[in-house]
């Protein structure tokens, strides 16, 4: 596995997700995405929604709702059995609570309304990853080199492609998206343009090829349910008092990158279920 592969974590894959709280009014206002971040084959590794064969792949979960979002963060962790054989093994990192409004994000061990959390941070400082850019251009003005593709169906749909050429980075070679148009508005969003430039159709799948022209990576996401759970409700309410009332420091610059891309201590840790 070249140098690419490791510095490639979970987190950064799932930050490539530009998410804007600015939504249409016929949008989802709250539910449950899965995010499937993963890198495979490039012959076995179809453009569905079922990616199976892979060197690796993880599913994490992003509950919104309104202006709230938490994300679900894992990584991969080495490990050797008596064999001493090397394995990857998905652990779960910590749960990340963002108030879009504010921009203020703290980290959780547990899925809890009485959980408390452990830190306390400015979101906005994340902006090299793209997020929450605001529609405010149209496709035709971006200086990366577009290529609309023809329609292909998967699942029995019709979905639109459109291929970026990436040259900011040595190891990529080209970049496609998918979208779907039967898909509601939500706060999702891997490129706002592309969606423009496809006439308001959502992207939900991205495909990375690489220069060795054998394998490529995905990240892609579903709405898993348009509705949260009682339970869930009381979890976006307790932790939206907490980012209210919370008396820990609020970090920024690099402090808050670390608190947002870095896996925590182990006694944040728990096994992937």
């Amino acid at each position: 596995m070249n140098k690419f592969y490791k510095f490639l974590s979970v987190s950064m894959v799932l930050t490539t997700l530009a998410i804007s709280h600015l939504q249409a009014q016929n949008s989802l206002k709250e539910g449950l995405a899965i995010i499937t971040s993963g890198i495979g084959n490039i012959d076995s590794f179809p453009a569905t929604d079922v990616y199976t064969d892979t060197i690796w792949r993880t599913d994490e979960k992003i509950w919104f709702k309104d202006s709230l979002i938490i994300i679900e963060q894992k990584r991969f962790q080495n490990t050797f059995t008596d064999e001493e054989v090397r394995l990857s093994d998905v652990v779960f990192c910590k749960y990340v609570f963002i108030d879009l409004k504010t921009l203020n994000s703290q980290n959780y061990g547990t899925f809890s309304d009485t959980a408390t959390p452990y830190s306390n941070y400015k979101y906005k400082n994340i902006y090299i990853w793209n997020f929450f850019k605001e529609k405010n251009n149209s496709a035709k003005k971006l200086n990366s080199p577009f290529k609309i593709l023809p329609d292909t169906v998967i699942n029995n749909k019709v979905i639109k492609r459109v291929r970026e050429y990436i040259d900011s980075l040595p190891f990529l070679k080209y970049s496609i998206y998918y979208a779907d148009c039967t898909i509601k508005p939500n706060i999702f969003q891997f490129n706002p343009y592309i969606d423009d430039l496809l006439g308001g159709c959502k992207t939900y799948l991205n495909e990375w090829y690489y220069k060795d022209d054998r394998n490529k990576s995905i990240t892609m996401y579903r709405i898993e349910k348009e509705k949260l759970s009682p339970e869930e409700k009381r979890v976006f309410s307790a932790w939206e008092k907490n980012a209210l009332t919370i008396k820990l420091p609020l970090l920024e610059g690099e402090s808050a990158l670390k608190e947002f891309f870095i896996c925590d201590d182990e006694k944040h840790l728990q096994r992937s279920k």
